[in-house]
C-alpha cells in the first residue's frame, strides 16, 4: 500500500527507494541536518517505519524477549550509549559527527526518551530507524518513559507528529513501534 502512494511533482525534499542502501541514509541525514525547511514525504515516512516495525517484531516477538541483547563490542568495534535526546536532532547530528554514525564498526544503543520536547523527534526516529534497516546490529533503542502515548500527548510529540504529518496513521505507527521496543 506504501509503495501505490503517490509523492507529487511539487514535492521539493529527497525521494528513497523502496530497498535503502548505506548512501541513503547518509542522504537522509543531510536532509534533515539542512533543517526543517519541509517534513519528509508521508510515502518515505511510512516505508520507515514499517520497515523499523518488522525488524523490531522480528527482534522481539513477545513481551518475554522485549529485553535488549547487545553484543559486546568486538577488536576495533564501538559501542556508544546515549539517552534523553528529547527531540534534539542537533545533538545527535553533533555525536555521529564527532564519533561517527551508527556502522558495521560503531554500534549505538539509545535508552530512551527521544521523544518529547524538543521539535525534531521525529527526524531522530526516522534517521535511526533508516540506520537500523541498513546496519541491524549497529542501532538498538530502548523504550524510554517517553515513548508512551500519555508522556506523548502531555510533552508534545503527539502534537509534532500531527504538525508534520497529518492525520493519524503516522502517530499510530510511531506508537505500534513504540510498543514492541524494550524497555529501558
Amino acid at each position: 500500500r506504501v509503495a501505490a502512494m503517490q509523492v507529487p511533482d511539487s514535492y521539493q525534499g529527497i525521494h528513497l527507494p523502496e530497498e535503502l542502501g548505506p548512501k541513503d541514509v547518509v542522504t537522509i541525514q543531510e536532509f534533515f541536518q539542512s533543517g526543517p525547511k519541509m517534513a519528509l514525504h508521508a510515502k518515505y515516512v511510512l516505508q520507515l517505519l514499517h520497515g523499523a516495525q518488522e525488524v523490531f517484531k522480528r527482534e522481539h516477538p513477545t513481551a518475554v524477549h522485549r529485553i535488549q541483547h547487545v553484543p559486546e563490542p568486538g577488536d576495533g568495534k564501538e559501542l556508544w550509549v546515549l539517552g534523553d535526546t528529547h527531540g534534539q536532532l542537533q545533538d545527535v547530528l553533533w555525536l555521529f559527527h564527532d564519533h561517527g554514525g551508527p556502522s558495521q564498526n560503531r554500534t549505538y544503543l539509545f535508552n530512551g526518551d527521544i521523544a518529547d520536547r524538543g521539535d525534531r523527534a521525529v527526524e531522530i526516529f526516522l534517521l535511526l530507524f533508516a540506520h537500523k534497516l541498513v546496519w541491524p546490529n549497529s542501532v538498538y533503542i530502548n523504550r524510554g518513559n517517553h515513548e508512551s502515548k500519555e508522556m506523548n500527548t502531555m510533552f508534545g510529540f503527539s502534537a509534532e507528529v500531527r504538525r508534520k504529518y497529518k492525520g493519524t496513521q503516522v502517530l499510530a505507527l510511531f506508537q505500534s513501534i513504540f510498543d514492541t521496543l524494550p524497555l529501558c
